[in-house]
């Protein structure tokens, strides 16, 4: 499922003014590339993020994906949209604490309802176990480490077999060990076709990537392809 970006520029009115968080950036995404986004806090990663997966509007240009162009959705059909296409993966996590790891990965999918109601138990289990955390399927997520914590999020962020997958400083509060298994998820997760899109500030892992895109002050200065990722 491609991403066309098309000159997209998002501005934001501040006390100071105007604040031009993305300006003019154009580039096209493709399955199974594995791209990261750096750059230093306020160069527009996090922006460019909401931007992609229609959790906010661009102030000109346009964004599409699949040929889709995103702002001629409505509310209802965008979230239908990012619960289908995009799967979400975040620094802090947002499990839901009440919840066992069985359920945090279930309800994904009861709110979406793509998949078959009868296939999501089975489905549910594969995916922890498919992630190394099927022991701890009726714990609570307080009782994991960080790491299991994050795998199971991304298990989560697969419940629904997303084309498209986004993460926003996912290893920003994993040890290296974790870290590094993390990143070796997401690059599984390209090998096996689908588009992973990362926010990062961890330089020591580029060269997991297949891509980086270097943004400063709201503008894409290098886009740069690893010929070994």
């Amino acid at each position: 499922m491609t991403i066309e970006l098309h000159s997209v520029s998002k501005s934001y009115e501040t006390h100071a003014g105007p604040f031009d968080a993305v300006r003019e950036l154009s580039l096209n995404m493709t399955p199974g590339e594995f791209i990261g986004l750096v750059g230093p806090s306020g160069s527009g990663k996090s922006t460019l993020l909401n931007l992609i997966s229609g959790l906010d509007h661009p102030s000109s240009g346009e964004v599409r994906v699949a040929g889709e162009r995103l702002a001629g959705l409505s509310e209802t059909k965008l979230a239908s949209f990012r619960g289908e296409k995009i799967g979400f993966v975040f620094q802090f996590f947002q499990l839901v604490p009440t919840l066992t790891v069985f359920e945090n990965v279930m309800l994904a999918m009861d709110l979406v309802g793509t998949i078959n109601r009868s296939e999501r138990h089975k489905r549910a289990l594969e995916l922890l176990d498919q992630f190394g955390v099927l022991r701890h399927k009726g714990k609570t997520p307080s009782r994991l480490s960080g790491g299991e914590q994050q795998r199971v999020a991304i298990a989560r962020a697969l419940a629904n077999d997303p084309p498209i997958l986004v993460a926003d400083e996912p290893t920003g509060n994993l040890d290296c060990e974790n870290s590094d298994r993390t990143m070796d998820l997401f690059a599984d997760c390209a090998d096996g076709g689908r588009l992973v899109i990362v926010a990062t500030h961890d330089t020591a892992r580029l060269g997991r990537l297949s891509r980086v895109l270097t943004l400063r002050d709201g503008a894409l200065v290098k886009d740069e392809v690893n010929g070994h990722g």
